[in-house]
């Protein structure tokens, strides 16, 4: 049997049909029954054989992310148990990564969870807390958006190069000094104290924000109090058109409606989450293009070692 690439989801949204359309081949679905007590049940579709090929598994971990990280291993051990000879998880946005504190985390059970379901590599992108990286047994590849929020940025900001770029606090100042490095522009933190799990306040900033266009940047946008409450402070200082860059759109509860009602003059946000609903506000960008490099280099390496194995088994 010939070695083939086939990519796999759980969903249809705009990435995976992006990965498909750029890696030129088919978009294998998979399909999934709730019952009435909430249990899952996987399918494959007719016809659809993984035995001997690479499968490229694409599912955001995100809201409701108990359930989308039980779906993922389901599939991954189903498409395993159906004679995949190698499985990568495509986890675009990787549930519990924001837990982690240094000690013993959910994560590590999800990632240990993931790895016995069958998953072989991951590949993620934008992960809240690099430091997990040595959690995973399983190779794991890393992707940051910040170049391509760089050019993004060049191709939708007027006058990009006189804006300010904003941390909204201290974790996400070093991805924003990069860009700001990339564009040649100047930077910000702000300074925040965090009441509970959902409510934050800025205390203070670092930097200059005389500048007529200002630039947030992060990786994640949840509630959107902290982003809000950075683009306000903004306006209140005399910059007059704020703008949003968030990789991970978790949008939770009611920060669509908070907004629309904010200072922000667009929030730009990717597709690593499915169905983010564009609307005035908010806008997505693709990073289809940075997966398809990772995907075609995984796929050259799974041809060669399908080789070398066929060789070693005496078969020519």
């Amino acid at each position: 049997m010939g070695f083939m690439m086939q990519i796999v989801s759980l969903n249809s949204c705009d990435l995976v049909h992006a990965l498909a359309f750029q890696l030129n081949t088919q978009l294998i679905q998979l399909k999934g029954t709730t019952f009435p007590d909430s249990e899952y049940k996987l399918e494959m579709p007719a016809g659809f054989d993984p035995a001997g090929n690479i499968i490229f598994l694409v599912h955001s971990t995100n809201a409701p992310v108990n359930e989308h990280i039980m779906q993922l291993a389901f599939a991954a051990n189903a498409l395993k148990k159906a004679g995949a000879a190698k499985i990568v998880g495509i986890v675009p946005y990787f549930g519990y990564a924001r837990q982690y504190t240094g000690q013993a985390s959910a994560i590590e059970l999800v990632i240990k969870l993931l790895e016995t379901a069958g998953i072989d590599q991951f590949i993620t992108v934008d992960l809240h807390e690099p430091a997990i990286m040595p959690l995973f047994s399983n190779p794991v590849t890393h992707i940051s958006t910040m170049e391509s929020i760089a050019q993004h940025i060049k191709d939708h900001i007027p006058n990009y190069k006189q804006a300010l770029l904003v941390a909204p606090d201290e974790g996400a100042y070093d991805r924003v000094k990069s860009i700001a490095a990339l564009l040649g522009c100047a930077s910000m933190v702000f300074e925040k104290e965090r009441h509970s799990a959902s409510h934050t306040e800025i205390v203070g900033s670092r930097g200059l924000c005389a500048h007529e266009t200002a630039i947030i940047i992060d990786d994640i946008i949840a509630t959107g109090s902290t982003a809000i409450d950075a683009a306000t402070q903004l306006r209140a200082q005399q910059v007059q058109r704020v703008y949003g860059y968030f990789v991970h759109p978790v949008l939770c509860g009611t920060a669509r409606e908070k907004i629309a009602a904010s200072d922000f003059e667009q929030v730009f946000v990717s597709n690593t989450i499915s169905d983010v609903a564009q609307d005035s506000k908010i806008t997505t960008f693709c990073v289809a293009s940075q997966l398809v490099e990772k995907i075609q280099m995984l796929a050259t390496v799974g041809q060669i070692e399908q080789k070398i194995r066929t060789l070693s088994n005496g078969n020519v």
